[in-house]
């Protein structure tokens, strides 16, 4: 079966409950994988779908966190959901060979629901913990302090 695979890194739930945030000084996340298949040919529905939720408006702060906002956008876009996965199960009925069920579609759906979400707790676990924490701030590491005169220009122009 052709498939097209969209992998995320994301972190544990069980790390990090989706009620509250990380308390700041916690030890970094476990990482976890998700892997979404489906036919390519039904790709551009649930790329209309994952599009709907992405571009929904995010407001942090003031006890607003990334994985409260990225949920608020699932409702909003479930007239977009219902749409594409129709369109999606009517595009796999023309192909016998790659068709889903219902059930399937729904599970689908689901699985791109819950990723989204969790990329939103990974957000708040970045906010919350800083690059200090962060599982690859080694690797990342901090550039210097650099000093930078404004009173003079960044290139020395040279005139003949």
């Amino acid at each position: 079966m052709l498939s097209l695979a969209l992998a995320s890194l994301l972190f544990s739930q069980q790390a990090l409950p989706p009620s509250k945030p990380a308390p700041v000084g916690a030890p970094p996340l476990k990482a976890r994988i998700f892997i979404i298949e489906y036919p390519i040919y039904i790709s551009p529905h649930v790329d209309q779908y994952t599009t709907c939720l992405r571009s929904q408006e995010v407001r942090i702060g003031s006890g607003r966190t990334f994985e409260a906002e990225y949920r608020n956008a699932v409702p909003l876009c479930a007239k977009i959901e219902k749409k594409t996965k129709k369109a999606a199960f009517d595009r796999l009925a023309e192909k016998p060979k790659y068709a889903m069920s219902m059930d399937e579609l729904n599970t689908l759906f689901d699985n791109i629901k819950t990723v989204h979400i969790d990329r939103g707790r990974v957000l708040d676990g970045y906010m919350d913990r800083g690059l200090e924490s962060d599982p690859y701030a080694q690797q990342v590491g901090k550039a210097e302090e650099t000093q930078v005169n404004l009173d003079k220009p960044a290139v020395e122009t040279v005139t003949q």
